[in-house]
């Protein structure tokens, strides 16, 4: 009787040992605007099969503020309380094998940064976000434009897009097509109340720049696209030469502007703030544009 009841005690540990181990293989993503499956699993190194296997789900689309499970085998996403070598240990990696995964990282990490625990990892990270990073003036003020361009603060903002421009910073010259007539009777510009430094104060000024004015009040780069939407602005996936680029990825998201559309379909972008850059201006090309949204 002894005998079998060892048994079963035996038994029972090794399935708390297995869930255990199923759930270190697991991490929740909380979807901070609508998004389709493909996209979250391209930002989590994973096939948009495996998620749909982990959660249960047919559908192509999952909503906002809905709470995923996704594999943390290659790229975690921080929570709060985590730190790098809680991180590395939960991996069994050592705290110099993930910094060599994460280029750039910084000892201060925060709750939605996205961390590579693999090769695989790194190389999704690397491919998405921080391809061709470097760091350039932030003073715009010999930026050419080829037409005028006029604002209108707190009214109606309508005017039309001139074909190119040329910049001082050695973008290549860019054509839009044109011309392309934007009538923002939404838009709410009072001017920029984003704050100093931020992704949302850089991209807040530098459309002012390309005089295609955003709100003041949008909020967190993980609204932009909504807000955007709220205001009569075109949001889609297509990147445009001028348009903001916004991901709701990480626990504020983040947003740029589009420089460069290349034949490849990858974009070359300016941005603030990305990366530990604090009020740098950087810029990177970006390959997965069905990722973002993009602000027109």
């Amino acid at each position: 009787m002894l005998k079998k009841s060892m048994t079963v005690t035996f038994a029972s540990i090794a399935a708390i040992t297995g869930l255990n181990t199923l759930a270190h293989a697991q991490q929740t993503h909380i979807v901070k605007e609508k998004t389709n499956v493909e996209a979250l699993a391209q930002q989590f190194s994973t096939t948009a099969d495996e998620i749909k296997k982990l959660n249960h789900i047919g559908n192509e689309e999952v909503e906002k503020d809905i709470s995923i499970v996704v594999p943390d085998k290659d790229i975690v996403e921080v929570k709060s309380g985590d730190t790098l070598n809680n991180i590395a240990n939960a991996h069994h990696l050592t705290l110099d094998e993930l910094y060599a995964f994460n280029p750039g990282v910084k000892p201060l990490i925060h709750p939605g940064d996205l961390i590579a625990v693999s090769d695989k990892g790194s190389a999704t990270l690397e491919s998405q976000l921080i391809s061709d990073s470097s760091v350039y003036a932030t003073s715009y003020s010999s930026e050419t434009e080829t037409a005028p361009l006029s604002y209108n603060s707190a009214e109606t903002v309508s005017y039309v897009a001139s074909p190119s421009y040329v910049t001082s910073n050695n973008y290549n010259t860019e054509t839009v097509s044109a011309p392309v007539y934007y009538n923002n009777s939404a838009l709410n510009n009072q001017g920029n109340h984003y704050y100093f430094g931020n992704c949302t104060y850089y991209a807040f000024d530098r459309r002012q720049q390309l005089g295609r004015s955003v709100g003041s009040y949008w909020g967190n780069a993980n609204n932009w696209a909504s807000s955007a939407r709220n205001a009569g602005l075109v949001v889609d996936h297509r990147p445009e030469v001028g348009a903001v680029f916004q991901t709701p990825a990480g626990y504020y998201g983040h947003v740029g502007i589009v420089e460069r559309v290349n034949n490849d379909g990858s974009f070359y972008v300016s941005e603030m703030n990305w990366n530990g850059h604090f009020n740098d201006v950087t810029n990177r090309t970006i390959y997965n544009s069905s990722s973002y949204n993009f602000i027109h």
